[in-house]
């Protein structure tokens, strides 16, 4: 679990490792870093997903390479502070940092290339260099955001009486409306979306349609009472060979309705509605995701 960072600190793990902390009021200074919150663009056959403009239609964001100047407080000697920091694996893990006025942000990095000590006897604060590879560009607000939507279920028309009963009569649906998803990043958000199953009647589809953007994500499979149907877009777009679309432990890719376009929120509001096949009344959706910017 990572931990709340102060202005100027930072912190990488992998898994569920402790990690370490480094920046000011730490055992390790970092007198420089690059390449952090660059961004390298490169000609491409399709659009990146970003929608402030700020990319040439057909640019694609590039991985970026990060580079730590590290400097160990007091002799400390480079292959235990390595090791300490916890930086000696390839694995993928976060690397998380805090800047003054900006909230805390992450993005997912591995080790690939570090200082070598020279004998078992540098020490001091002599700097050594950690460079991490980000293979997605994005970087991502620590807080998961989250909106539940119900069925949308409007209120039925009626017909107005001229009558005066001396009360109020008034009409209402099932309760289910637009919900508001709101992405307070630059950059398109690829959810977490769980579809959970009814409580009574029937579900053998869902559909999950943004408003704004004009997508939808549509799975035609069966929903069982007390079971939950996930589709993991962030996988999707990542490619992170996790599966995709779930339903009880078992694949149901082959469920997605075509064409599958990966279903995102973009960079402020987006209204959300929630539709399903069957005769259920109380199936409900829950959209996480995360603030995304480039």
């Amino acid at each position: 679990m990572h931990p709340t960072l102060i202005d100027y600190q930072f912190w990488f793990g992998v898994g569920t490792d402790s990690g370490k902390l480094f920046g000011i009021n730490t055992e390790v200074d970092v007198p420089s870093v690059e390449g952090l919150e660059a961004l390298a663009v490169r000609s491409g056959t399709r659009d990146f997903p970003r929608d402030d403009g700020a990319i040439p239609g057909l640019h694609i964001a590039n991985r970026k390479t990060v580079i730590f100047s590290l400097e160990a407080i007091g002799d400390s000697e480079h292959q235990s502070l390595l090791d300490k920091m916890g930086i000696n694996r390839i694995a993928e893990g976060e690397l998380h940092w805090k800047y003054p006025d900006q909230t805390q942000k992450f993005v997912r990095a591995r080790v690939f290339s570090r200082t070598n000590r020279i004998d078992a006897f540098t020490v001091g604060r002599i700097p050594l260099l950690v460079a991490f590879e980000v293979a997605d560009p994005r970087v991502y607000d620590t807080v998961l955001e989250d909106e539940t939507i119900n069925i949308h279920s409007p209120a039925p028309e009626g017909i107005d009486f001229e009558i005066d009963f001396g009360v109020d009569f008034a009409l209402f649906g099932g309760g289910g409306f637009d919900v508001v998803a709101t992405n307070d990043g630059n950059a398109r958000a690829y959810p977490l979306v769980r579809f959970f199953g009814p409580v009574s009647g029937t579900c053998t589809a869902v559909k999950l349609l943004n408003r704004t953007t004009g997508t939808d994500l549509e799975l035609s499979t069966t929903i069982l009472t007390g079971q939950t149907l996930t589709a993991d877009m962030d996988a999707r777009q990542r490619g992170t060979g996790t599966r995709i679309i779930d339903l009880a432990g078992a694949s149901r890719y082959g469920d997605w309705v075509l064409p599958r376009d990966t279903f995102f929120l973009q960079p402020g509001d987006n209204v959300l509605r929630l539709e399903i096949t069957g005769t259920s009344t109380d199936v409900f959706a829950v959209v996480n995701w995360r603030d995304t910017y480039l």
